[in-house]
């Protein structure tokens, strides 16, 4: 019966999630309906929180910077938080003799955690779907701690060492006679230029192709994700340049294939595909939206706005009202300061304008050591 309904469903939807099979890298989904998707997926969420919340004051979930997943029995909880710059590992456990039971589970977390791959990590999230999970080895984390071509008892006293230098804190938990006994790991001093670099190559051949700034597209990722492949917001926006399949991801697609698509999780969570979708999109921004603005710097701070906000929202900033060709002929009899200066203070959103700063700062930091990645 169940079938029988998203059969009909399909036929009669106006709106439907598609994503040809041999497109992008990586494969994506054939034929699903959006908004059955979508209802589904937050359906599938709901369930999951509740269970998480039988054991968990609290139900973490991932977010654009952090990766989270727990154990079958939701006892055990291991946190990526790449904006922190730290692992994290949180275990329930006999609050008798609780370091005794907790030592074990934060070994075997931690080994986990560095040894996991996109593929492994998204399998072991329950609403992670086959629109989710793609096939590949790239490393969610232990690539920025040097593991790669240790001898087992090579990576096992790197491990030791590192949760050995980290105290554990002992909390509360949610069940009389049970406590929770989290383990904090920072990443390495370079981890996050670490990230960045296994990103080179594609970011390298997206800048050349669309001819936008490699320091901008790391600004970009660095700002949206923090290198966080599985990054997802509430929007929901997907992957390292966060896209929304339903609006830059349009744009971009159709820029792309020729045709208006709306972009799987599965495609945009691989990095190959999202880098050139992030870019395509910045190129969309920077040559035709405001193509027209000379001065190249000012043209950026409205890339990089518009990236988070949309053109129009760029546009009142400057007019007060929305018109493109008449924003354009303004900014340019504006110097970038006085155009940078107006952005900060008249854009309509707080985090609109806190992303201009920091995308800017870090597109300043990465010209500066681009040669390093």
């Amino acid at each position: 019966m169940k079938i029988f309904i998203i059969i009909l469903f399909l036929i009669f939807s106006p709106l439907t999630y598609t994503l040809e099979e041999e497109q992008g890298e990586g494969k994506g989904v054939g034929f699903i309906p959006y908004e059955l998707y979508t209802k589904q997926l937050k359906e599938t969420i709901k369930e999951y929180k509740d269970k998480i919340l039988e054991h968990w004051f609290h139900a973490e979930l991932p977010t654009n910077h952090k990766w989270v997943q727990y154990s079958h029995d939701y006892k055990e909880k291991c946190v990526v938080d790449f904006k922190n710059e730290k692992i994290m590992i949180n275990v329930i456990v006999p609050e008798a003799n609780h370091l005794h039971h907790s030592n074990k589970k934060i070994m075997e977390n931690v080994k986990e955690m560095l040894k996991q791959d996109l593929k492994e990590s998204s399998k072991k999230t329950p609403y992670m779907d086959d629109n989710h999970v793609i096939d590949s080895d790239e490393l969610l984390v232990g690539d920025i701690y040097d593991l790669a071509g240790d001898t087992p008892e090579e990576s096992e006293k790197k491990i030791d060492k590192m949760i050995s230098e980290s105290k554990p804190v002992i909390k509360k938990a949610k069940k009389k006679g049970e406590v929770i006994v989290e383990l904090s790991i920072p990443f390495p001093k370079d981890g996050i230029l670490k990230k960045a670099a296994k990103y080179k190559k594609e970011v390298e051949k997206r800048a050349k192709e669309y001819e936008i700034k490699e320091s901008l597209i790391y600004a970009v990722i660095h700002s949206e994700s923090w290198y966080n492949p599985f990054a997802r917001s509430s929007v929901p926006a997907y992957g390292l340049m966060q896209i929304v399949p339903e609006t830059s991801g349009k744009d971009v697609a159709k820029r792309i294939y020729g045709k208006v698509i709306l972009f799987t999780p599965k495609y945009l969570y691989n990095s190959k595909n999202n880098i050139e979708a992030g870019t395509n999109y910045l190129n969309l921004l920077y040559y035709t939206y405001f193509g027209d603005i000379e001065n190249e710097i000012s043209r950026k701070y409205c890339t990089i706005a518009s990236y988070n906000t949309g053109a129009g929202n760029v546009s009142r900033a400057i007019l007060g009202k929305i018109d493109l060709q008449e924003t354009i002929d303004k900014i340019n009899k504006m110097t970038s300061d006085e155009v940078y200066n107006r952005l900060i203070k008249h854009l309509p959103y707080k985090e609109t304008k806190e992303y201009l700063k920091a995308v800017n700062t870090r597109d300043i930091y990465y010209q500066e050591i681009i040669e390093d990645i």
